[in-house]
């Protein structure tokens, strides 16, 4: 099931909605006037590439995390039982609950960590078969074990009754296609973004059903710190691995990344380097005279992409508000990650640099968070006792 990139408008394709920065000037872009109105322009096209699938994916995890906290009160569904790795129930202490944030966070952080590092080493090594095979085994078990539980909990809430057998073959289905259009064909860009929008709905599931309160803030706020270093830093595996990979770019070498195993949380376009391969075998006095074709090309090229990691996270902290908290502050926390992607791309479209998706993005829907939590929610819970109606 391994596939080697034959072409680059096939990788182009493959990359397209799974990369996790922005890269940096092409020839074409370096031809464009960089005045208020290209930058609108770009703007206005990123956000709403950007924003769609994110708003979508959040809406899913809602409507998911309140499936859960229905099921919760099920004894026909042991949902504590399908995921004894962590506790997930706080205590009353804060002492215990500090350390025992901060103990989970470390572990994760840690796999979250060598994962990155592992991802690295093999494009360095260019031991790209392992890539494909560590792909093909994580859409299998999303689709297969993870998609049964989903499925269970979601048809038991809808009081739908199916066999196993009908659910075997909608198993299957989705084993084979989520393989066929990663790993084997090239298949069409809106199925690959249902499809990775599904996966990272069913990860952000198994991770807001795993972590209890504390340690999942805990860990968005670290995610913040961890995400400035592995993207802004010299030193950092992304950082590296972007400069990896356009040094081989340089020397006419396909460097290989299934998009399906991108677990990075930042905004970078691999495209570009692809792109850039193609467009070395074009006679050097091919020219592009018209700045609006060469704009028109470096927007078709250079769309914004995010990876899946910036999707579980969003959707942690969204299923962590809507289990604490009533729709406004969920309302307030969602429109604060749109409204940081929207600031992420305004920056990025001036600085034209790789940029880290996260730490804008949860820094104000964390604050938000905090402030409607503080004030929005006593206010809301003093107008209902007295029926106040507004």
């Amino acid at each position: 099931m391994t596939k080697s990139p034959t072409s680059a408008e096939q990788e182009s394709e493959n990359e397209t909605i799974f990369s996790s920065t922005f890269s940096t000037l092409s020839d074409d872009a370096k031809m464009l006037p960089m005045d208020s109105m290209t930058i609108v322009r770009q703007l206005a096209t990123s956000s709403v590439l950007v924003i769609a699938p994110v708003a979508l994916t959040l809406l899913l995890v809602i409507i998911s995390v309140h499936i859960q906290c229905i099921l919760n009160y099920c004894p026909h569904i042991p949902i504590d039982e399908l995921i004894p790795v962590f506790s997930k129930t706080d205590t009353h202490d804060f002492n215990a609950n500090a350390a025992n944030a901060l103990k989970n966070t470390g572990v994760l952080l840690s796999y979250i960590i060598v994962a990155t590092f592992f991802l690295l080493a093999l494009i360095y090594f260019r031991l790209y078969k392992i890539l494909v095979a560590f792909g093909v085994f994580l859409v299998i078990m999303l689709c297969t074990m993870k998609s049964l539980i989903y499925w269970h909990n979601l048809l038991f809430f809808l009081d739908f009754a199916i066999d196993n057998f009908t659910i075997g073959i909608l198993v299957w289905n989705l084993v084979v296609t989520g393989l066929i259009i990663f790993f084997i064909l090239k298949s069409p860009l809106l199925v690959q973004q249902i499809y990775l929008i599904y996966i990272s709905l069913l990860v952000s599931n198994f991770i807001i059903t795993l972590l209890s309160p504390s340690t999942a803030w805990v860990l968005l706020i670290f995610l913040i710190v961890w995400d400035m270093i592995a993207v802004l830093t010299p030193c950092g595996p992304l950082n590296l691995m972007l400069k990896l990979i356009r040094k081989r770019q340089k020397m006419n070498e396909k460097v290989y990344v299934p998009p399906v195993l991108i677990y990075s949380t930042m905004i970078f376009d691999y495209v570009s380097i692809f792109n850039e391969q193609s467009a070395q075998r074009i006679s050097p006095t091919t020219t592009v005279t018209s700045p609006k074709l060469a704009e028109k090309r470096y927007q078709t090229k250079h769309r914004p992409n995010l990876g899946l990691g910036d999707f579980i996270f969003y959707s942690l902290l969204m299923g962590q508000v809507r289990q604490a908290y009533t729709l406004v502050t969920v309302c307030f926390a969602g429109l604060s990650i749109l409204a940081g992607l929207i600031g992420t791309l305004a920056i990025l479209a001036w600085s034209r640099r790789p940029l880290p998706a996260l730490p804008i993005s949860l820094s104000i829907a964390i604050i938000v968070v905090i402030i409607s939590g503080s004030f929005t929610e006593p206010f809301a819970l003093y107008l209902n006792s007295n029926l106040i109606f507004i």
